[in-house]
């Protein structure tokens, strides 16, 4: 009888959403992990890259490209890590949606294109000041 009863409070979980409210945050957790990872490995290259080593040596203004980078720099980070909070305040939004809506998959998508609207209006803005710095 255990057995049926855990497979009963499975099934049940699925029905009310629970799983996929879990699941959805839990990947939207590890995006911005990925998101964190490559923003730094982003400005690691920027910094030590063929261009930036080009720019650096081949024009003889060592402090203006290397002032340059660092900001590129930290203009990367400073959205990286703003993307990675957006990213961890909407899966704890998806998380806690609970029972207050029967409409579990509809919630869930709502939040996920407000969140990608919101990921493609900050890599624009950042994108936007570093062709204005560049």
């Amino acid at each position: 009888m255990r057995y049926l009863r855990s497979i009963v409070t499975w099934i049940d979980s699925l029905e009310s959403g629970e799983q996929f409210r879990k699941w959805a945050s839990i990947l939207v957790k590890i995006t911005g992990v990925f998101v964190l990872i490559g923003t730094i490995v982003e400005g690691i290259a920027l910094c030590i890259g063929p261009t930036g080593g080009m720019f650096l040596f081949q024009y003889g203004k060592i402090r203006v490209g290397t002032l340059g980078f660092i900001l590129a720099l930290c203009i990367n980070v400073i959205i990286g890590l703003v993307l990675v909070i957006l990213l961890w305040n909407r899966a704890n939004k998806i998380r806690v949606l609970g029972d207050e809506t029967h409409f579990t998959l509809l919630s869930t998508i709502i939040i996920l294109i407000r969140l990608f609207g919101e990921l493609k209006f900050l890599l624009l803005v950042g994108i936007g000041i570093q062709t204005l710095m560049a």
